[in-house]
């Protein structure tokens, strides 16, 4: 990386497109932080690089994948300075890609009115969101989407549309392709995979106690200390403020962490008088 000292600060907004498209596809395509990590090293920082990348990378997961420049800037221990480094290491970084299409037929133990009942299928790659596709009417699905040279394993998410913003794995039937089920198609470096599934009617039962919307209404407030003191506290204006559901797993190892997964629900500014007010749609499941 280029020394801190001469780098010229960039904001999200100033990028090109396909510096952005660069940027998010190489981080969205990291297999590991070390792997990340010796591409945005800082130079005389030791570790540094690794420390920024082990972030991104759990953000990452959080997040379902990166899907703005602006996510990446607001990772912890990014920042201007080294979200200007990690610009000038990744913007010319081209990943190695190729296309890839999964498509299939959705079923139903019962019959299933396709048009009534809208369902999206995602893809998911490393915990990474690449592809939404619509159910047709007559439960037929196809995904195209990039990714790295070599087929990876593949989970695809079932919900219905009305919850595609928002495709946490609790909300979801959940599928794993495997990565020999891929076929390499002739004279391209593309990739191509039939996959049906079977929708129980337990999940149509638990899409169906989904929905209530819910105010989400506040004032907030900026302080201002003078030798450890608070001295004044005033409303905070035009302050960007941002909604998640964050689902936690049902089970996971004893002793560890579990890991969370953020969806994202929508945002609201404050007011003049540091006031929001936002409704939200949010997921009722029985028994949580």
């Amino acid at each position: 990386m280029a020394d801190r000292k001469q780098l010229k600060y960039t904001r999200p907004e100033e990028l090109t497109q396909s510096a952005v498209k660069n940027i998010l596809a190489t981080l969205n395509m990291a297999k590991s932080s070390a792997e990340l990590g010796a591409d945005i090293e800082v130079s005389g920082e030791r570790d540094i690089g690794q420390k920024v990348a082990q972030n991104l990378l759990l953000r990452r997961t959080q997040l379902g994948g990166f899907k703005n420049i602006s996510q990446v800037y607001a990772v912890p221990q990014v920042g201007p300075e080294r979200f200007s480094e990690l610009v000038e290491a990744l913007s010319g970084k081209k990943a190695a890609q190729a296309s890839y299409s999964v498509e299939g037929q959705l079923k139903g133990i019962a019959a299933l009115n396709f048009r009534q009942t809208k369902l999206v299928v995602c893809a998911y790659i490393g915990g990474v969101e690449l592809a939404q596709a619509k159910v047709n009417e007559k439960g037929k699905y196809q995904l195209k989407f990039d990714h790295s040279e070599l087929p990876s394993n593949t989970e695809l998410r079932v919900l219905p549309e009305k919850f595609a913003y928002r495709s946490a794995k609790t909300t979801a039937m959940s599928k794993m392709i495997s990565s020999s089920r891929y076929k390499l198609q002739k004279r391209s470096v593309a990739y191509h995979a039939t996959y049906d599934m079977m929708i129980p009617s337990d999940y149509l039962i638990f899409w169906g106690t989904v929905t209530k919307n819910y105010n989400m209404h506040g004032t907030v407030y900026a302080t201002t200390f003078s030798g450890g003191f608070p001295i004044s506290l005033d409303p905070l204006p035009a302050a960007k403020i941002e909604f998640y559901e964050v689902d936690t797993p049902i089970i996971w190892l004893f002793g560890t962490d579990p890991v969370l997964t953020e969806s994202y629900l929508g945002y609201a500014y404050t007011g003049p008088d540091g006031s929001y007010d936002s409704i939200l749609e949010h997921r009722i499941a029985c028994g949580r």
